[in-house]
């Protein structure tokens, strides 16, 4: 069942939760506190959309913050000053990352023992689908959508 269905033998009623918004400054120190954000935000979808706690929703959970985590850490690396957070339920879970650093992330090959490089081949591997590009203000955007079905 995909967490924004209520119950599988119901038309599918989308999950009455507002969008996760935040603005902060980046900073490393910032990214476990947008983490945990991410994380109560996915807890009240759950909760509104009446699903049982299941592994399926554990994953997803799993996979969101794993998402946010790279994806806020690469705009706090790409030398930026403040960085947005957004995510949505919308045909799975959207995440958008924007940042004011310059130029588009591109992913590395780094070695497995790396501490760096790693975070977009992470993110193609647990999102459905993932992209960038430069926004019309010159910020740059990182989005992937997480699938829960």
């Amino acid at each position: 069942m995909a967490i924004d269905e209520v119950d599988a033998h119901d038309a599918a009623m989308p999950v009455a939760v507002p969008p996760l918004h935040r603005h902060f400054a980046a900073a490393v120190e910032q990214v476990p506190l947008v983490r945990r954000a991410a994380h109560e935000w996915l807890h009240k979808v759950l909760a509104a959309s009446g699903l049982p706690r299941t592994e399926q929703t554990d994953d997803v959970v799993f996979d969101v913050e794993l998402v946010v985590t790279e994806l806020v850490t690469n705009g706090v690396n790409a030398g930026a000053s403040a960085v947005e957070l957004t995510a949505t339920l919308d045909d799975g879970i959207r995440i958008e990352v924007f940042d004011d650093g310059s130029g588009l992330p591109v992913p590395q090959d780094a070695p497995l023992t790396s501490d760096h490089g790693r975070g977009l081949r992470i993110v193609g591997d647990v999102a459905a689908e993932w992209g960038t590009r430069v926004e019309d203000d010159g910020r740059t955007l990182v989005w992937a959508r997480i699938a829960t079905d």
